[in-house]
């Protein structure tokens, strides 16, 4: 089955950009918030990179209101870079902001200084495993199995791994050709996108070793956890869990060719596009998953896990879950509109709604009769 290619990106300039920015900060500076801050690099890659904003609400703030409402009248090339919806996150959650998110930069463009926590060894680990919890490989996947690739999308994957393998050899000190020289392409490939042709076949070579890198890094990434000893692997089942925005499969006997196999049988067979991790990743998605979601996960397993984790990296995570119930508590009062769905932290929120439990079920369900 050949791939289909769609939405290719546009060429824009620097003047394209700065329109596009003062245009969101007219529409939100009159809702009188504390600060408005941009995230990711000054230098954005005209007509590749979107805009995306935390805005920081004061106690007497307006009711900010929902992207959906005003994104609408926009112009086609203001749209096109302002495509997500800004985060709403208060002043005491960006001051722990790198509990929840591993930005590389966060620019304040608007509004009072606010201080923000200095970035821990804790917080990168911690990132690294929630990265992964959230998206891969099932974020490569996606395009591989669909044989869909919306271009944009794809690069935009692609950039996103490049900082992810960066935040693994910063945590590791761990060093690997492969993962530089594919650091390297993605990075030229987006530089001379508007230069050089690019052929589709090029596109599908980056998919297939960055499915192959991500895979990889999973494995390497058990035998460093297994070095530093967070948790005790010797008691936890073969389990499995799925919510609409993550199918995750958690498995005893993993290797990267194996869980490989397992998410094209089971596309396949269900049309379910799901991360099959190694079961040595479970306790960081059980300790940070609420009750209720525990319990969901305790009627798709067979027996209750007894997970044992390291004292001092258990005491963080209940403070940053203390940080995730206060974002989450946000997240009800502005809705979905208000969350940025491209950062990754939002889809963890939208997991945890109660309308979509039945949903979780019926997955749930299948999945069951797939094994």
């Amino acid at each position: 089955m050949r791939f289909t290619f769609y939405n290719w990106p546009t060429e824009y300039n620097i003047d394209d950009y700065s329109r596009a920015q003062n245009t969101f900060l007219q529409r939100h500076i009159p809702f009188n918030p504390d600060a408005i801050f941009k995230i990711g690099n000054p230098k954005p890659k005209y007509g590749l990179s979107d805009l995306d904003f935390i805005i920081v609400p004061t106690m007497n703030s307006e009711q900010i209101p929902p992207y959906s409402r005003w994104s609408n009248n926009l112009d086609a090339s203001t749209k096109y870079i302002l495509c997500h919806a800004p985060i709403i996150m208060p002043k005491h959650i960006l001051n722990n902001i790198h509990y929840l998110l591993h930005f590389t930069d966060i620019n304040k463009i608007y509004g009072q200084n606010i201080k923000i926590r200095k970035k821990s060894n804790k917080d990168d680990l911690i990132n690294l495993l929630n990265i992964i919890n959230l998206y891969y490989p099932r974020e490569f996947l996606k395009y591989l199995l669909t044989k869909k690739i919306n271009v944009k999308s794809l690069l935009g994957s692609l950039n996103r791994f490049t900082y992810v393998l960066q935040l693994y050899q910063k945590i590791t000190g761990y060093k690997d050709d492969e993962q530089k020289e594919f650091i390297t392409n993605v990075q030229n490939l987006r530089n001379t996108w508007f230069t050089q042709e690019v052929s589709k076949e090029q596109l599908i070579m980056h998919l297939d070793q960055a499915i192959i890198l991500v895979l990889k890094l999973i494995q390497k990434l058990l035998m460093y956890l297994d070095e530093i000893k967070l948790w005790n692997t010797q008691k936890i089942p073969c389990t499995y869990y799925v919510t609409p925005t993550q199918s995750l499969l958690f498995r005893q006997e993993w290797t990267p060719k194996k869980a490989l196999i397992q998410s094209k049988q089971l596309f396949n067979k269900f049309r379910i596009i799901a991360s099959i991790l190694p079961c040595q990743l479970f306790p960081f998605f059980w300790q940070t998953s609420i009750p209720d979601i525990q319990k969901l996960i305790n009627m798709s397993i067979y027996r209750k896990p007894s997970i044992s984790i390291e004292h001092d990296f258990k005491n963080y995570l209940v403070n940053r879950q203390k940080i995730i119930d206060s974002q989450l508590y946000n997240y009800y009062q502005y809705g979905e509109d208000c969350m940025n769905l491209g950062t990754g932290f939002a889809h963890g929120l939208l997991d945890l709604s109660y309308k979509y439990k039945m949903k979780m079920f019926l997955k749930q369900y299948l999945l069951r009769q797939s094994l």
